[in-house]
């Protein structure tokens, strides 16, 4: 499946992973991983979330030869295996492929951490089993949705959205922009997203 030409500039626009404003963290509504704009908090240094992030030895990293469905089996399989080798291994290295941009709202790394653990985000610990959409592509933006069953046998949906990066130094790297918790009820929701977004996805 493909995005839709009309909407390429506004998917490849779409600010940073996951599509929501970040004002704050709580137990009951916690910040989606992503943003639909940027945070402009002066204690982030933007050098710093730009920067290339710390990652195990042997865990995978931004590379151009990587495509955008690669990337989210590299974040999947991570968050399935978070405690190894290191506890939250996997957390780190979901934010080691997270857009700067994503970064700039999320990070830094221990706040991170503590989002994913989040009950809107923690089914995506240490899950069972992983079912990928077809990815959606419009030039140098994707989405895929991923269904998880989780490490409590419950089922839990989740939009990626991911952009490739024009400025070094992940040029050229397909990374995350965010990651959406869609409603279990709704299996089409990601369409209702990019719709009120102004992205018209088509099938």
């Amino acid at each position: 499946m493909q995005i839709s030409p009309r909407s390429r500039s506004h998917l490849a626009g779409s600010l940073a992973v996951v599509i929501f404003s970040i004002s704050g963290c709580s137990s009951t509504t916690p910040p989606p991983l992503a943003v639909t704009q940027f945070d402009a908090r002066k204690e982030i240094n933007l050098t710093e979330q730009k920067a290339p992030i710390a990652a195990d030895a042997g865990a995978p990293r931004p590379d151009p030869k990587h495509s955008p469905e690669q990337v989210v089996g590299f974040v999947l399989e991570a968050l399935r295996l978070n405690d190894t080798p290191d506890k939250d291994s996997g957390i780190r290295t979901t934010f080691g492929f997270a857009a700067p941009g994503n970064r700039e709202v999320t990070g830094p790394i221990e706040r991170f951490i503590e989002l994913v653990k989040n009950p809107l985000y923690k089914p995506l610990l240490n899950h069972r089993r992983a079912e990928r959409s077809p990815i959606r592509t419009a030039g140098d933006a994707a989405q895929q949705r991923v269904t998880l069953t989780g490490a409590d046998g419950r089922r839990a949906t989740y939009l990626f959205t991911l952009s490739k990066q024009a400025a070094a130094p992940y040029q050229d790297c397909w990374m995350t922009d965010g990651v959406e918790r869609l409603s279990d009820d709704d299996p089409d929701k990601d369409k209702q997203i990019a719709q009120s977004n102004g992205h018209l996805l088509s099938q």
